[in-house]
């Protein structure tokens, strides 16, 4: 901080002069500078002179008073000063004047705005160090939480469940690992860097069966119930502990999912029970123990567990189960058919808001084209708002997205046509139409590359009246012990003008 003004200043002015002709009167001055943001508060002032002997003339004195008095006018002032004197009958003179000097008010008070600045400058530079650790020290933790992928997390959320459904399941005397057991973890015998392992080397005969007594206990849980198909609902935090509203009211995770996870303060878990497990689950739940190890039991095989496992779902992830008549829109051929195919669906719904009635089929099940094309470019009413056809929704559709997003590409808008497109654009077969239909008010079908009914991948049929839409497939394999997932997705948007000529 800049320091405070001087509470004095001192400015000694010293004058000595030689005088010539004693008995004429002289006139001389003295000059000085006060500093600007100081003031003249009081003047001191010694004189001295020779003169001749006996002599009582000798005069040294401001002009029209005393020395003190003449000098006493500067007081107030600052800057450059200058005061004059005179003299007569000495031979010789010396002033030594001192002037004394204090700040001004108004010196004191740019002093103190400065130092307010220095310290507000000061206060925002610690302020937004701080905010900058607080950065850093944010960016790292939000880095170790997005280390976890979202697959991760929804198991992790899967075994909590099914922690806290075991331990109310069972009551209070239930333990994960009983105490018993707990105590047998050691050191690993054949590895000594090892610690807290289960070593059955170091196992009594009794320990050794109660460990496997145990095996077979958790064996029994993870197969009487179906863990792979647990549906449970979240409830929000403030049915928790009140200590913990604060928490997780305000609590933040960059996964969604995980985050209403967290945030929950309740939650209600529907569990399934594998057929030939109902009456020892009911008998364990009633009892707490089965009293000695299950019976025979219907344990799934290895390769059945391993499935199991594979088609758990998971919330934010593709079912493991998903819908078997998904139209399938997994090759770029298939998904322009299907955007064409979203034209056609829209002139049909045209006809029907103007006519009352889907039209009828033309011949061979074909599109009636020349009942449709009225409807490109004529009178149409969609959602309550008149438009000059399907071709006019589209573009003022497209003139709002482009507004919303000018970096939308063109492919991601909808299409307009000149004519009714009877025939595929991909593979140039005509479009299959039936009213009444067999899946809904009429059925709309391109059969694919190979234009007939059936058959798998490009040649996989597209309906209008498919429930869902495959975008993606995604493979299971088990390497070890695991099982990874790994997904190949095509947005379905994104599609070309025309398809490419290498597309085989």
């Amino acid at each position: 901080m800049t320091a405070p003004p001087e509470a004095r200043r001192w400015v000694h002015v010293h004058k000595e002069q030689e005088v010539k002709d004693y008995d004429r009167v002289g006139f001389d001055s003295i000059e000085c500078d006060v500093d600007p943001g100081y003031y003249v508060h009081r003047v001191i002032v010694h004189s001295s002179y020779s003169r001749n002997s006996g002599d009582n003339r000798s005069v040294l004195r401001a002009l029209g008073s005393s020395l003190e008095v003449g000098l006493a006018e500067l007081v107030g002032q600052s800057g450059h000063l200058s005061f004059n004197f005179l003299y007569q009958y000495v031979h010789r003179y010396g002033l030594n004047v001192t002037l004394v000097c204090i700040p001004k008010v108004q010196t004191l008070l740019d002093w103190r705005l400065k130092v307010w600045n220095e310290l507000r400058e000061a206060a925002q530079t610690q302020y937004a160090q701080r905010i900058q650790l607080h950065r850093e020290e944010r960016s790292k933790l939000i880095q170790r939480i997005a280390d976890f992928d979202a697959l991760t997390l929804r198991r992790m959320e899967q075994e909590e469940i099914m922690k806290g459904v075991l331990r109310w399941l069972l009551g209070p005397s239930f333990q994960l690992v009983p105490a018993d057991v707990a105590s047998l973890f050691a050191q690993d015998s054949n590895d000594p860097g090892v610690d807290n392992v289960l070593d059955p080397n170091l196992l009594t005969d009794s320990e050794w069966l109660k460990v496997m007594e145990r095996g077979e206990f958790i064996k029994y849980l993870h197969n009487a119930i179906e863990w792979e198909n647990v549906l449970f609902f979240t409830y929000p935090y403030f049915w928790d502990d009140t200590s913990l509203w604060e928490l997780k009211k305000y609590l933040f995770h960059p996964d969604s999912t995980h985050r209403k996870f967290l945030r929950s303060g309740a939650a209600r878990v529907v569990l399934t029970i594998r057929p030939g497990f109902e009456a020892s689950f009911t008998s364990l739940v009633e009892s707490g123990s089965f009293g000695a190890l299950p019976g025979p039991h219907p344990y799934v095989t290895i390769a059945r567990e391993m499935q199991n496992y594979a088609q758990t779902n998971y919330p934010g992830f593709p079912p493991a189960n998903p819908e078997q008549n998904a139209r399938p829109l997994l090759y770029l051929e298939q998904r322009r058919v299907w955007r064409e195919m979203q034209y056609v669906v829209a002139l049909l719904e045209a006809c029907k808001s103007a006519t009352g009635a889907y039209p009828a089929p033309g011949p061979g099940n074909s599109l009636p084209t020349a009942v449709l094309t009225p409807f490109l470019d004529g009178p149409v009413i969609i959602d309550g708002i008149n438009y000059s056809g399907v071709n006019d929704y589209n573009t003022k559709t497209n003139a709002t997205q482009v507004a919303l997003d000018p970096s939308i590409p063109d492919d991601a808008l909808l299409p307009t046509y000149a004519n009714v497109p009877a025939s595929d654009i991909a593979w140039h077969h005509p479009y299959f139409y039936a009213c009444p239909g067999r899946t809904g008010d009429y059925d709309l079908i391109s059969f694919g590359a190979d234009g007939v009914p059936g058959g798998t991948d490009k040649d996989a049929d597209i309906s209008a009246n498919s429930e869902a839409s495959l975008i993606a497939t995604w493979y299971e394999y088990t390497p070890i012990n695991a099982l990874d997932i790994g997904v190949t997705m095509n947005p379905p948007n994104a599609v070309p003008p025309q398809p490419s000529p290498d597309i085989g």
